[in-house]
């Protein structure tokens, strides 16, 4: 059976697509592309595992704080040195308020505090910067 797929983007990507039967064949042919496959799937479910735990068990507060880190390091990696980083959110507050099952006062007022506390710096809404991102981490609640 078919699952009719969506996806939006939050940042600039490129797509290659290819029919599922090329893919099966090339992994066929080439051990290593299935290995790589395999391996990039396996990390993708534990990112989902991660995320429902953590939705499920974490404060607001660790909740906002592990979306700063998880976002800062898929968008930024070339962009921050090993205590600091600066990023652009792809998404507005209340997409993150979603996101976390919160509201968006709430991922508001995180944000907030985040910033209140010289964890965070927000410049235009969407800019962040991170001037430790050991001091994040210990807000993550991991």
């Amino acid at each position: 059976a078919q699952w009719p797929i969506t996806a939006r983007a939050l940042t600039k990507v490129t797509l290659c697509s290819f029919p599922k039967t090329i893919i099966e064949r090339m992994m066929e042919e080439t051990p290593a592309l299935r290995r790589v496959l395999l391996k990039h799937a396996l990390k993708q479910l534990d990112e989902a595992r991660y995320w429902m735990a953590a939705l499920g068990r974490k404060t607001a507060s660790e909740k906002v704080a592990s979306f700063l880190l998880k976002t800062a390091r898929n968008i930024g990696p070339g962009n921050h040195s090993a205590n600091s980083m600066s990023f652009d959110l792809p998404v507005k507050r209340a997409d993150i308020a979603d996101f976390l099952g919160l509201t968006i006062g709430t991922a508001s007022r995180e944000l907030s505090k985040l910033r209140t506390d010289g964890v965070i710096r927000i410049a235009n809404r969407r800019h962040i910067s991170l001037e430790s991102v050991a001091r994040l981490e210990e807000r993550c609640g991991d």
